[in-house]
Parts: C-alpha cells; structure tokens; sequence
C-alpha cells in the first residue's frame, strides 16, 4: 500500500513541476517565442476549426524553420490536410524545436491565432 501512495505522490510531484499549459491568442504566442534559442521545444495544440492550418507546419519544417523528432510527423501532417480532419483530439497537440533559421514572424503568423494553448517547454 505504501508503494502504490508513493508512486501516486511521484506522479503527482511531476505533473505539478510541469510548465503550464497557457490559454493563448498571437499577440501571447509572439511573447512566449519572441526570444526562444534554436533548439527550444515549443508545444501546442491548435483549435478545433480548422485542420488545413496544420499545412503550415509541413512548410515550416521543409523551410527548416522548425524541427520535428519524428518524421511521422510529416506524414500526420500531410493526412490531416488532406482529409481536412484532426480524427482525434491527440492529433491537434504538436511538439516541435526552433532551429538557426526560426523566424518568429513567420511561425506566429502560421501558428499564433489558430492555436488554443502553447508551452515553452525547454
């Protein structure tokens, strides 16, 4: 019994010390990237709306402008635009790093009024 409340405890240590996810509009989401170095983490999940916006971030990571862990995520991408659906909530939320060529214009103009939360995460 002990156990299970000190793994319960651990989980809930971590999800406290997690940076917070921010409700965000553009003008929040320019703040939060305007001075992020190359290799940041940027999470986020877009607004029901409008799946075709997820197309910016294909251009984006082709441009190099951002990066991706997982080329998976190209593919996620590209079948969101296409079928013009999220198909579940999950696939809304995006984790993606600035890079040397990371133009804050240019991502919050793709990104900034589209999405409902945003995370700094490193």
């Amino acid at each position: 019994m002990a156990r299970h409340s000190k793994t319960k405890s651990s989980k809930r240590a971590a999800i406290q010390n997690q940076p917070p996810t921010v409700k965000v509009d553009a003008t929040e989401v320019r703040r939060l990237v305007s001075n992020v170095p190359a290799g940041t983490l940027l999470r986020f999940t877009y607004k029901r709306q409008y799946p075709q916006v997820a197309g910016y971030l294909g251009g984006m990571i082709d441009k190099g402008v951002i990066s991706v862990d997982s080329p998976m995520v190209k593919v996620l991408i590209h079948a969101i635009t296409v079928s013009g659906s999220w198909d579940s909530d999950r696939n809304r939320t995006f984790e993606v790093r600035t890079t040397d060529k990371f133009d804050v214009d240019w991502f919050v103009d793709r990104v900034g009024s589209d999405v409902e939360s945003f995370e700094v995460l490193s």
